[in-house]
């Protein structure tokens, strides 16, 4: 019972921050275009690696990751 109240405790922060991240994302208009991703896979090491996030639905989970980084760094330089 512990364990589990523990891990819901956890899942509950997670999904907090990245939602906050994902409202200042929406409302500072902070955007993540293709040339971004494609840098950032192409600075992958392997090209399996780079293979992998070539797909759309890599790509869409990179972009998101991407942005709640941008997020990130906004809070940051306040």
């Amino acid at each position: 019972d512990q364990i589990r109240k523990e891990y819901r405790d956890k899942i509950v922060k997670d999904l907090t921050i990245q939602l906050t991240l994902n409202k200042i994302s929406e409302t500072e208009n902070l955007k993540v275009d293709d040339k971004e991703i494609d840098d950032f896979i192409n600075a992958m090491g392997d090209q399996k690696t780079k293979d992998d996030f070539s797909n759309p639905e890599q790509r869409l989970y990179l972009k998101s990751i991407l942005l709640r980084r941008k997020a990130l760094e906004f809070i940051s330089h306040l």
